[in-house]
């Protein structure tokens, strides 16, 4: 639970809270263990080198929105043939991942396949994935058998154009977010056990970009912190607003624009009920200067 004594605006400083020197080593050391296990089977190695296949870094830590102690490490492994077989292909990385880590370190999950943490590494995740396009890359999914289309490469470019026009702004509340989100879990609140990182940097990309201008005059002659406190507050009760609304809704889309976020009614009720959480989250728990 949170401090009534602790301000709001100083919470959402805390919360940006981007990983520290170690925790950066850490994930440099994860991705090239993953890196180096990959390059000494000789085929992927000699795909590697025929340019066939690439390693893309994805996840939290290469957008920049990564939170202290949580971490999201994916390795992306592209392939651009067509004459591989895509879920023969990632059941051979598995393979090569078992053969060098273990069994018990390899897990298989519906489309990534994670390698768990030792000494020396963080959790990731491995995602097999066929490059269709310069932007577009696709998964498969094993319990539906079914492709997935993602846009991982768009996503970064347009989160890092926002960010470049809202004075790094963008990238700041969506750490703050994902820091409220994690401190809500640890008090089981439903709603921020089902909000995914993925999910609440598409809400908040679809915030308009002049809430996180703070050179607009409602901040004007405001301290940093009650800045932050305000800016915190509007995102909340705006994608509530919107989420609820059946029209605006239909406009919210994931960050690369191509796909709508809410196709399935569960997870439109299950988000606007995570930003009704977090309004009645901070007002119990922190000491608010500037009300909305």
């Amino acid at each position: 639970m949170g401090n009534k004594m602790i301000s709001l605006g100083k919470k959402v400083g805390l919360w940006d809270n981007a990983q520290d020197q170690s925790e950066k080593q850490q994930v440099e050391n994860t991705i090239g263990e993953i890196e180096r296990c990959l390059n000494k089977d000789t085929l992927l190695h000699s795909m590697i080198q025929k340019k066939e296949l690439e390693y893309v870094h994805a996840g939290s830590v290469s957008k920049g929105t990564a939170t202290a102690k949580n971490s999201d490490v994916d390795l992306q492994v592209v392939f651009n043939s067509d004459k591989i077989v895509i879920e023969d292909f990632k059941e051979y990385v598995y393979k090569v991942l078992v053969e060098n880590f273990g069994v018990a370190y390899v897990k298989r999950k519906n489309v990534a396949m994670a390698v768990l943490s030792n000494i020396n590494r963080i959790d990731a995740d491995v995602v097999v994935a066929k490059k269709i396009s310069k932007y577009r890359i696709d998964t498969y999914a094993d319990n539906t058998q079914e492709m997935i289309e993602h846009y991982s490469k768009l996503d970064k470019e347009m989160m890092n154009n926002r960010n470049s026009i809202t004075n790094s702004n963008y990238i700041k509340m969506v750490r703050a977010y994902k820091a409220l989100r994690n401190d809500m879990r640890l008090s089981n609140i439903q709603s921020a056990l089902d909000m995914s990182s993925f999910k609440i940097e598409c809400c908040l990309y679809n915030v308009k970009s002049k809430t996180f201008n703070d050179k607009r005059k409602m901040y004007k002659g405001v301290s940093v912190e009650d800045k932050f406190e305000k800016m915190f507050q509007l995102v909340a009760k705006s994608q509530s607003a919107s989420i609820k609304n059946k029209k605006r809704v239909k406009r919210i889309f994931e960050v690369n624009r191509k796909k709508e976020l809410f196709v399935i009614e569960q997870s439109k009720t299950s988000a606007a009920k995570f930003f009704d959480d977090v309004i009645d989250y901070i007002n119990e728990n922190y000491l608010i200067n500037m009300k909305i």
